[in-house]
């Protein structure tokens, strides 16, 4: 049985939680605390199974796929039916442009551990925070709205 190691917060985890759903496919969940002050993700034994140290990581039978688009891949390529990605190129493009979109531009920028190092490296307050989380949702958000409405 697959293993998904998680956190229910994580919206890359949920991202591939959806996945898994709409393809029908049993799975473990393994969560994996990753909250500022308890960091599961940087200790053992996940640290040593995953030297990311990220969620989400499925566990298959032939070793483990980390990142959550590369999971994605993998459930539709194995698990043809139903399809994530519509047999289309053209929109397989778009869906993937929008996503990475969010994978690229915005998640990074907005993840707990790039927020917790501008506290600590920066000595930002949470007004700092608030403000660069803010910015770069509003830019990103902004540019998959722009997406959204050309392909309307």
């Amino acid at each position: 049985m697959l293993k998904l190691y998680d956190y229910w917060r994580s919206s890359a985890a949920y991202r591939v939680r959806i996945g898994l759903a709409l393809k029908g496919v049993e799975y473990e969940s393994v969560p994996v605390n990753i909250m500022p002050g308890v960091d599961e993700q940087m200790r053992e034994p996940y640290r040593s199974k995953n030297p990311q140290m990220r969620v989400p990581a499925l566990e298959t039978d032939r070793g483990l796929i980390t990142q959550s688009m590369s999971i994605l891949v993998w459930l539709d390529q194995t698990y043809p039916e139903p399809r994530l990605m519509p047999a289309d190129p053209w929109l397989g493009a778009q869906i993937r442009s929008f996503a990475l979109t969010i994978a690229t531009d915005v998640h990074p920028l907005n993840n707990t551990s790039v927020l917790t190092r501008i506290k600590l490296e920066f000595g930002a307050n949470d007004d700092h925070v608030g403000e660069w989380y803010r910015h770069w949702i509003k830019l990103g958000f902004n540019a998959l709205e722009h997406q959204a409405q050309q392909r309307a």
